[in-house]
């Protein structure tokens, strides 16, 4: 299922959330914004969509993605 109006899907809500429980939603999405923009690599930013959509992302993978703070670092 799919948010209509920002065009993500429930199971990248269920990611921020994930990641950043204790932010304001936009706060998480600029953040999860920002890495995906800071992905250089389409290949590597359409594993993590895939995996964020099947519900499969490691915990390192988590890690690494908290580790963005909206500066690209």
């Amino acid at each position: 299922m799919t948010d209509r109006a920002s065009g993500r899907s429930d199971e990248l809500d269920k990611l921020r959330i994930m990641l950043f429980p204790n932010l304001a939603p936009e706060e998480g999405w600029r953040r999860i914004d920002s890495a995906f923009d800071a992905a250089a690599d389409r290949c590597r930013l359409e594993r993590i969509e895939t995996l964020a959509n099947a519900g499969r992302l490691d915990e390192e993978l988590r890690r690494t993605l908290r580790r963005f703070d909206g500066n690209g670092r």
